[in-house]
């Protein structure tokens, strides 16, 4: 999943260096919808690279947790201003910093991708600063084990 992701990134922004690290170790199984997964993995991927200029750095990063798996997009972009941060995942919004006419969008890329994690059982947090990036980490939860009843559901 993450090599296609970064293969997609790679060919809709060229320009851009895009550095992926997967730590040593197993990855975990997850129960999952591939499409889904891949949906939100691109929209964090493209925000990465419309919010931040060419030739800057967006890092991939993937590491596996005791019960899960972690996803982090990095990037060196515009940031977002706090007085955003809480509106960030409503449908439609976009803060001033990104409705730059050169971005495009509608405001629903990080609501969707959000929408997706939390429905696999996962979260979708967001760290950024005002011209010195965001980091989106996304943690999954991996899938139960043979014989292992779904708690929750």
């Amino acid at each position: 999943m993450l090599d296609k992701a970064a293969a997609r990134f790679r060919s809709t922004h060229p320009a851009h260096r895009l550095e992926v690290h997967v730590d040593a170790g197993t990855m975990p199984v997850l129960e999952a919808d591939p499409v889904l997964l891949r949906r939100a993995l691109d929209n964090l991927l493209d925000n990465a690279g419309k919010y931040s200029e060419p030739q800057s750095t967006v890092r991939l990063l993937a590491r596996p947790l005791e019960h899960g798996l972690q996803v982090e997009v990095r990037d060196e972009g515009i940031g977002i201003e706090a007085k955003d941060l809480p509106h960030l995942f409503t449908p439609f919004f976009r803060s001033d910093r990104s409705r730059a006419r050169k971005t495009g969008g509608v405001g629903l890329g990080l609501a969707l991708a959000r929408r997706i994690v939390v429905a696999h059982g996962g979260t979708l947090t967001l760290e950024s600063q005002p011209d010195q990036g965001t980091t989106v980490r996304v943690t999954l939860p991996s899938a139960p084990e043979a014989g292992q009843p779904l708690t929750g559901t």
